[in-house]
């Protein structure tokens, strides 16, 4: 049986940032990843296709060579195919709005790798045929014109008209760059420039310029600098146009398209020969031009725009004699894109229906007409457009456009998983449709849907917001906030927008649910904020600090990070802020903010992008991947996307679930790309219990003194008792004895910050007190265990089991917890005498209980009850060697004393139960879920401690009044403490304290039958008693605790995994 956990690969960026948790008291002490790697581990997708239109979509080209083309894939990126093989590879990382195809290459296979943005001035000349570079390092004022073969053309100052400021730029062959003058144009004793930038090839570009009110073109030798200029000629466009300007060059012949709506061609060979000119309709004016052979290609404007035609609505590819004459149709259907190829061939998108949409190469060879041959790139049929998504809590809402049938809200399930799936589509509506398209159709502000985890989302509208709930939506009128931005985040009723217009308020605080949402219940002078678990989060007025305000009591107080430099950055997801202060001076650290405003650092990359429960998205700019930091651990793991987000959803919408583990994007096909973060699951093995350490005798740890107070044992753990090297977490049974006064033990990772939640307490001298653990591995497979007592005491650690990241382990189903034995009440066992001493009760479990036959191990709380003299007990698989290590250990007659244990089954789906007391007890033994082989059960993942509940410090639970005897508390536990919504099962240490009396307590999720088993129970006042449970979750994610007492106690809820 067995546990799965993502190798650790951590992110290479030059800054860092910060995260802090909304969570109980931490020390300060520093988490740093570990080295970062060239090559982070992809993370698996589900794609689900986008729903198809009959129309094609158009991918832009923008330069044809003789080994394959360059062109837009509708997202981020540029892509150039081959022409033989049909393979696409992704080019750098340009500003998707520079599509004008002189810049990205003419007539070669060779294109600029370069950030327009970007102040730095290094250009990669990329070869994509060969993948050779060569980098440029160009002058500083220096902008790019336009690439011809192994040369760059830029313009190396801002005005054209200042001397020679057109160059060509190339390796000089010995590591620099050389920098070509482009000769300008002379006229009447009258020195110009060039300003237009219109085409060429490798041998020379054509550039174009107006003197004097004339036009001419030149065309520039790319090795020489030398000029050939053209007579003056009517200006292509400008001034009187009424026509769209258009160019287009081949190796015979310039063409381009006047404001005359006339079509001028001179030939390249002499540009003083007359030109021709071929007349076109203002209202049926050609989209693209092109050249091939003697003839004129053109695609015409569509008529109309109909997505819902059964047929292309894109014109002809046509085709006209240079010299003159009637045109010929080329193909039926064309999109309105043209490059020239360096053989004197074109390329155009087009075909007679949308399922045969593809690049084709137009040919006229020996004087006929030209003709296509398709090449090896088929371009996909259009699909409704994904406006935005939002994932909250495993909830995918999308907005979708593309058909006025089809158009709307729609709704889909997720389960993240291996694999993960997606519910079919169902239809919310179209309410608010409209005024989301408007403001969210196909520009950046699309980031504006946003979840509230509570099955709810929220977005603007004309008139203010709408909320969403399936399909039922509700308008809020917001004409009393005038100036709205955005909405920043949502978290249960409350709604942060973006007011950064109003006068006086930069962020306001809506509460949905009440009476006035319309009004705000805060408001803050900024910018930058968050909201996460009913508090508010904005920077303070000193650097590193953050002002956290509670929206129910409106008190405020203030967190301080460390760092002196400004935030410039918030976000917030399942109790975690990450804050940013990257833009204003060093980077910060991350941490866990706790109420009283301690944190435990861990660092983490700067400037992320996205946020959830547990993880960072982070888009790496210059390439065409996202990578995701994952800390929901505590220790950050760094794994790719195969798409670049950022913080614009303009060509590629995504979402982060803050309230789970998930990612949806959709790419440039409009097909959605579901992403499960955090990492897989881990499935469990059983061992033979074996004694991993022992201070009385010196196991596993020099010596035989006893543990000093306040300090910590290391202990190896894989390796030994059958626990291979690479195993992530172990089941431990640990155990206080002979203890010289009260305290309690802290087990967690070697190599990770310690946490404050305890796993084992004792309340006074010489007990001996066991709990189960379950708790992750170091990377050198160690746990430490903190006595954080006082005072000394021996330690005992014994091995049950232990969990890897592959499947080849058993998976966990929990169940509602039945008693399989009580011996009491003769059940699981004839007759109600107590187990007599040194005797065995052999308990069937498998075909009870709801445990299958086949079972490998349950989950079970065993409890020893009126006792008649202290003891322990053994528990272990029938038909195997009795182990030696105990289970459960009491120390008196007359105690009740309980324990979880995970227990192999013996072939017969039996356990043995030895009571190695010389005297009697009863035994109880309450099964609460099982492992088997079946792959659809659950897998674990261990989670850094965190306190879900604390009822002393109102953690969880509004007071800090003790929970009342006969009483139930509900705790939230998915969304919270690193659990992802869709958790099925939580491991949780459960500590009564400060009891006024003896009691017991019963844990069940929410929603469900309270069960009569008890997982923890006390026997006096004033005691301290833990007990490790695994505990089913309700759809919302909450657990029941009851207080079986008839008197008050407080309680304790630490998260320690859960199962998916």
């Amino acid at each position: 049986m067995n546990l799965r956990t993502t190798p650790a690969r951590l992110l290479a960026m030059p800054l860092l940032a910060s995260v802090l948790a909304l969570a109980g008291p931490l020390p300060t002490a520093t988490a740093t990843p570990a080295a970062p790697s060239a090559d982070p581990a992809a993370l698996p997708e589900l794609v689900v296709p986008g729903r198809p239109l009959p129309q094609p979509r158009t991918e832009t080209l923008l330069a044809a060579g003789t080994k394959g083309f360059l062109h837009t894939t509708q997202d981020a990126t540029f892509a150039w195919t081959a022409y033989d093989t049909g393979a696409t590879t992704v080019v750098g990382a340009y500003d998707p709005g520079q599509t004008d195809p002189g810049l990205h290459g003419a007539g070669s296979d060779v294109t600029v790798d370069m950030d327009p943005r970007q102040p730095s001035k290094v250009w990669k000349l990329q070869d994509m045929a060969s993948g050779s570079v060569t980098v440029l390092n160009t002058p500083d004022t220096a902008s790019l014109r336009g690439v011809y073969g192994d040369a760059v053309l830029a313009l190396t100052n801002s005005s054209a008209s200042a001397g020679r400021s057109t160059v060509f730029l190339r390796a000089d062959g010995k590591g620099g760059t050389s920098v070509l003058p482009v000769a300008n144009g002379q006229d009447a004793g009258v020195e110009w420039g060039w300003t237009d930038y219109l085409g060429g090839d490798a041998d020379e570009a054509a550039l174009g310029t107006s003197v004097n009110g004339e036009y001419r073109i030149g065309l520039a030798d790319t090795h020489t600098g030398a000029v050939r200029v053209s007579p003056p000629l009517p200006k292509p466009w400008g001034g009187d146009q009424i026509c769209q300007a258009l160019t287009a060059v081949d190796a015979a012949h310039i063409a381009w398209l006047g404001g005359d709506c006339k079509v001028h061609i001179l030939s390249r060979a002499d540009l003083n020969a007359p030109e021709k000119t071929i007349p076109v309709s203002y209202y049926d004016q050609p989209l693209a031009l092109g050249l091939s052979g003697d003839w004129l290609l053109s695609v015409g404007r569509p008529p109309y725009d109909n997505h819902e035609s059964a047929v292309p609505v894109e014109r002809e590819l046509k085709a006209t004699p240079v010299g003159g004459g009637a045109p010929v149709s080329v193909l039926s259907h064309a999109s309105p894109t043209i490059v020239q190829a360096p053989d004197g061939t074109a390329l155009v998108e087009g075909g007679d229906t949308g399922a045969d949409w593809t690049v084709r190469k137009v040919t006229a060879a020996g004087g006929a007409a030209p003709s296509t041959i398709p090449m090896n790139y088929k371009v996909m049929p259009e699909s409704y457009r994904l406006d935005s998504l939002n994932l909250s809590a495993n909830t995918l809402i999308s907005a979708e456009s593309g058909n006025s049938l089809g158009a709307g809200f729609y709704g889909q399930q997720v389960t993240l998983g291996s694999p993960s799936t997606m519910s079919a589509r169902r239809s919310l509506g179209t309410t608010g449709f409209l005024d989301h398209s408007i403001s969210c159709g196909g520009s950046d502000s699309c980031t504006d849907m946003k979840g509230t985890g509570d099955g709810r989302v929220v977005h603007l509208s004309i008139r203010g917001m709408i909320v969403r709930r399936g399909q039922e939506a509700r308008e809020i009128n917001l004409d009393t906030l005038p100036y709205r931005e955005g909405i920043v985040v949502a978290d249960g009723r409350f709604v942060l927008l973006d007011t950064s217009q109003y006068p006086g308020s930069s962020l306001a605080v809506l509460d949905i649910d009440s009476a006035t949402p319309d009004t705000p219940i805060a408001t803050a002078s900024t910018a930058i904020g968050t909201i996460d678990g009913g508090r508010l989060l904005t920077p303070g007025s000193t650097p590193g600090e953050i002002v956290v305000r509670d929206l129910t009591t409106q008190q405020t107080r203030t967190l301080q990070t460390g760092k002196d430099c400004r935030i410039t950055h918030l976000m917030s997801a399942g109790g975690w802020l990450y804050w940013d202060c990257s833009f204003d001076g060093p980077a910060g650290s991350a941490g866990l903010l706790r109420p009283d405003g301690t944190s435990r650092p861990i660092e983490v990359p700067a400037r992320a992008v996205g946020m959830g429960n547990g993880f960072l998205v982070y888009a790496e700019f210059g390439a065409a991947r996202s990578t995701v930091v994952d800390f929901h651990t505590g220790i950050p793991v760094t794994s790719s996307l195969k798409t670049r987000l950022s913080q614009s959803s303009l060509f590629n919408p995504w979402s982060v679930d803050r309230f789970g583990g998930g990612l949806v994007y959709g790419d440039s096909h409009q097909n959605l790309h579901l992403v499960n973060v955090i990492s897989p699951g881990t499935t469990f093995h059983t061992v033979s219990p074996s004694r991993l350490l022992d201070t009385r005798d010196g196991t596993g740890r020099t010596g035989t003194d006893k543990v000093p107070g306040r300090s910590t044992v290391s202990v190896q753990v894989a390796g030994r008792g059958n626990v291979p090297a690479g195993a992530k977490a172990a089941v431990l049974n640990v155990t206080a004895t002979e203890t010289d006064g009260p305290g309690h033990l802290i087990a967690w990772a070697s190599g990770s910050p310690q946490p404050t939640s305890s796993n084992l307490n004792w309340t006074t001298s010489g007990v001996t007190t066991p709990n189960l653990v379950i708790v992750p591995l170091g990377p050198n497979g160690k746990i430490n265990l903190f006595n954080a007592s006082p005072s000394t005491t021996h330690l005992i650690a014994d091995v049950f089991g232990y969990y890897t990241d592959d499947a080849t382990g058993s998976t966990f189903t929990p169940v509602s917890p039945d008693r399989l034995l009580d011996t009491r009440d003769a059940i699981g066992r004839t007759g109600t005498d107590k187990v007599p001493g040194r005797s065995t009760v052999s308990v069937q479990v498998a075909g009870r209980g709801n445990v299958p036959a086949g079972a490998k191990a349950a989950v079970l709380n065993v409890t020893a009850t009126e006792t008649d003299g202290p003891g322990h007990l053994i528990a272990w698989a029938s038909g195997s060697p009795q182990p030696t290590s105990s289970n459960l250990n009491w120390t008196a007659p007359g105690v009740t004393t309980p324990n979880l244990v995970i227990v192999p089954l013996g072939p017969d789906g039996k356990i043995n139960l030895f009571n190695a007391s010389p005297s009697t007890t009863h035994l109880i033994a309450d099964v609460f879920g099982y492992y088997t082989d079946d792959a659809t059960g659950s897998t674990f993942t261990p989670v850094s401690p965190d306190r879900l509940l604390d009822t002393r410090d109102a953690i969880g639970r509004t007071g800090t009044d003790k929970v009342p005897g006969r009483s139930t508390v509900s705790v939230q536990v998915a969304g919270r403490g690193n659990v992802p919504a869709g958790a099925k099962a939580a491991v949780l240490n459960v500590t009564a304290t400060e009891t006024d009396g003896p009691g017991h307590l019963i844990a069940w999720a929410s929603g469900s039958p309270q069960p009569t088993s008890s997982n923890l129970n006390w026997t006096t006042s004033g005691v301290t008693t833990p007990n490790l449970v695994v505990v089913p979750l309700d759809d919302a994610g909450r657990v029941m605790f009851f207080n079986g007492a008839w008197t008050g106690t407080h309680l304790i809820a630490d998260v320690l995994g859960y199962y998916v």
